[in-house]
């Protein structure tokens, strides 16, 4: 299912991201990060596919967009945290309203010593806040897919989670679909799962081969700007010697909220974003 993939990705990005805070080498460091992007693989595939089965159509691009504007609000949150627990990175004391308290995991290891320095551990304590609010947000709120819900035979299921949906948009009546009921429908969407493998082979296939080169080539593009742009900037920002390294990633990470609410519009709009 969905949820539970959701579910564990947040608890593997919080725990492991928090505890990198407790490294003492840098293969610790390496290893708590490298399950931190388990944890985002394991979530991101989930979502990508929750999307699709719970929005309507019209709403699809959009959401879409939203969701992928989260990513440089996420590192606007680094950015500020930066600013608040250590602007210069200088690992002291000095502009460290945050970072020169303990930190929440080694205060018990090296108690009062640890107030005369500002820590990267505190960071990383702060990057990995966020995952546990979302987790408890998705516990609370977020539902099973009901397409997935049909694929298993879960009847009862689906009609729980469309009557909550219904209820949340504040419609007038219970909308089920029958072709997500019915055991006819059910053995349909059997019959149309596929293994990995002949997914793959469909999507190089002659009718989506130059879709799927297409996206491929946007996603590489895409990542190399981003990423590429995050080792420039600061090396641009040092040879001017102006801005502290924080105000440099709140520069860094909000260049990219235009472009976000672009897409967005790009989305709504009919002769482009979607097919009404």
């Amino acid at each position: 299912g969905r949820r539970p993939a959701i579910l564990v990705s947040y608890l593997m990005i919080g725990g492991f991201g928090l505890a990198t805070a407790a490294a003492t080498g840098p293969v610790m460091m390496i290893t708590f990060r490298f399950f931190v992007g388990v944890g985002c693989g394991i979530g991101f595939p989930s979502v990508y596919s929750l999307i699709p089965e719970v929005c309507p159509t019209h709403h699809r691009g959009t959401v879409s967009s939203l969701m992928i504007g989260f990513m440089p609000l996420g590192e606007l949150y680094a950015a500020v945290g930066v600013l608040l627990i250590d602007p210069n990175l200088e690992g002291t004391s000095g502009h460290c309203e945050l970072g020169y308290e303990p930190s929440i995991i080694h205060v018990v290891k090296e108690g009062a010593a640890y107030r005369s320095r500002c820590s990267w551990r505190t960071l990383c304590e702060w990057g990995a806040l966020p995952a546990f609010v979302f987790f408890t947000f998705s516990f609370l709120f977020l539902y099973e897919s009901p397409h997935w819900l049909a694929s298993q035979g879960r009847t009862e299921e689906v009609e729980k989670v469309l009557k909550t949906i219904t209820v949340q948009n504040r419609m007038t009546s219970v909308l089920v679909p029958r072709f997500l009921t019915t055991a006819s429908a059910r053995e349909s969407m059997r019959a149309q799962q596929v293994t990995f493998a002949q997914a793959v082979a469909i999507l190089f296939s002659s009718v989506y081969f130059a879709t799927t080169v297409f996206m491929m080539f946007a996603h590489f593009t895409k990542d190399f700007c981003v990423f590429g742009l995050a080792y420039v900037f600061p090396q641009f920002f040092a040879a001017h010697g102006t801005y502290s390294p924080g105000i440099e990633l709140t520069i860094t990470a909000s260049l990219a909220l235009p472009g976000v609410v672009l897409a967005v519009l790009i989305m709504r709009w009919d002769g482009i974003g979607h097919i009404p």
